[in-house]
């Protein structure tokens, strides 16, 4: 029987998203935009957060035996170390892209001024994007 067991690889905060991602086979940066997806709906946001944070008390960690190893979720793209600002996407962007990360960066900065949409796709990235070795 498989046991469900939270990540200590695929951890953001406390590997709750990542374990589930081991049991499930699917990588967590997906879960993890599905979980801020499903963040957005008030009727779902609470009950969401007191699974999680459950999850994160109950449950225990994996040993490395147990964790999946998964290929990156978007292949080819990676979080700049040295072109960064504050988490390195706009640079790891450019870089990919071959295009001034300065654009990069001013267009999420209008994406956040129409509804938040630049922050909320900031997070996304932050969560799909893994930061270059």
């Amino acid at each position: 029987m498989k046991r469900y067991r939270r990540s200590r690889r695929h951890r953001i905060l406390a590997g709750v998203l990542g374990g589930l991602g081991n049991y499930l086979g699917v990588h967590p940066a997906w879960l993890r935009v599905g979980f801020l997806l499903l963040l957005i709906l008030p009727y779902l946001s609470f009950a969401l957060a007191l699974g999680y944070l459950l999850l994160w008390a109950l449950a225990p960690e994996a040993s490395p035996e147990e964790e999946h190893p998964f290929a990156l979720p978007l292949p080819g793209l990676t979080r700049s170390k040295t072109d960064r600002v504050l988490l390195g996407i706009a640079g790891g962007l450019a870089y990919r892209f071959r295009v001034d990360p300065l654009l990069i960066r001013v267009a999420f900065v209008l994406l956040a001024l129409l509804y938040g949409t630049g922050v909320f796709l900031y997070l996304v990235f932050w969560i799909l994007i893994p930061e270059e070795a």
